[in-house]
């Protein structure tokens, strides 16, 4: 497989990955600080040493220099997060494309499971993608707190205190 001239090829331990990873795989990642890449492709997998290479860009390499180099999860990322781009409009004015994974991260943060969290993003991409674009940032708020609050309503309101006092809302 060719790397792309953009991109690095990164090579990563993980702790748990799914069996029958192949290169040219879209995966998502999560470390074990919460963090996590989404939809990078592999472009290597070495299931004996649990190690896997992904093609991504400078600016990723320098985002996961400083993060422990073992992973918690790497699932593929089509069960995940969407591949479109939904544009929303910050509480600032200024459009930019919906990050999926802040969303993810965000919840995580405030003591979602991973599978949780992964169902409320799915549930909150599929009401948002039928919605004329920009969306405010305060509308895709309110639905993950929908969300939250059907699934557990002590973690929704500790979502709703982590995100009530700030004046936007990024994902």
């Amino acid at each position: 497989m060719t790397i792309p001239s953009d991109c690095l090829g990164i090579p990563i331990m993980c702790e748990v990955m799914p069996s029958n990873l192949s290169p040219g795989d879209i995966v998502t990642i999560y470390f074990e600080n919460n963090e996590s890449l989404e939809r990078c492709e592999l472009i290597g997998v070495d299931e004996t040493r649990k190690v896997i290479t992904v093609c991504a860009n400078q600016s990723v390499l320098k985002r996961i220099r400083s993060i422990k180099a073992s992973l918690v999860v790497v699932l593929p990322s089509a069960s995940v997060l969407p591949s479109f781009t939904i544009s929303v409009k910050q509480g600032s004015g200024e459009i930019e494309e919906f990050q999926f994974e802040r969303m993810l991260s965000r919840l995580k943060r405030v003591g979602v499971t991973d599978e949780l969290a992964i169902k409320i993003v799915n549930n909150v991409q599929a009401k948002i993608d039928k919605m004329e674009q920009p969306i405010p940032t305060k509308i895709i708020r309110n639905a993950v707190v929908t969300e939250l609050k059907k699934k557990d309503p002590i973690i929704a309101k500790r979502y709703i205190r982590e995100t009530e006092n700030r004046k936007f809302f990024p994902f």
